[in-house]
């Protein structure tokens, strides 16, 4: 009976020495674009919308998602995350016409850059660049610039404007 006891005590005793895990994904790393969570209303640089856009908190918190509702267009999803193994940020893309985009980059200054990766830059197929920036207001502007050399040259290819919904 003693060996019972203790066998079913066991568990018990070493569950409480065992410290809990710690919270995944709560480092300041992890918070860096926690800025553009939220319900917003996109416009371009001359303040005309162009989209609607959800930005939410996913997988335990251990990454953000876009669902992007453009007023004439296809529709997108982004999902972005922080990895500690490389300490950069991620951004994987696609949309309904079958833009698929992956990003890497870190804050810089106060702003999110990051820069497409994973296949090279071609004239019909140039690489990008992003920055999402903090604004006046609330607002945060997502830039897209373009290179069709590898990187040597950017052109402005998107200015969006991200304000929160009342």
């Amino acid at each position: 009976m003693r060996v019972a006891l203790l066998l079913v005590a066991l568990p018990v005793v070493l569950s409480a020495q065992q410290p809990a895990p710690p919270p995944a994904c709560t480092a300041d790393a992890h918070r860096a674009l926690d800025y553009w969570i939220g319900e917003w209303t996109v416009a371009d640089s001359t303040g005309r919308p162009i989209a609607e856009s959800s930005i939410t908190r996913v997988s335990e918190g251990c990454a953000i998602a876009e669902h992007w509702r453009p007023l004439r267009g296809k529709p997108g999803r982004s999902l972005s995350w922080y990895e500690p193994r490389d300490q950069q940020w991620h951004q994987q893309w696609i949309d309904g016409s079958g833009w698929m985009a992956r990003f890497d980059g870190n804050p810089e200054d106060g702003e999110m850059v990051l820069t497409e990766v994973a296949h090279p830059a071609t004239p019909t197929q140039p690489i990008s660049r992003m920055r999402y920036v903090k604004r006046p207001g609330g607002v945060v502007r997502q830039v897209l610039w373009q290179s069709k050399d590898g990187g040597a040259t950017w052109a402005l290819g998107f200015v969006g404007d991200y304000s929160r919904k009342p």
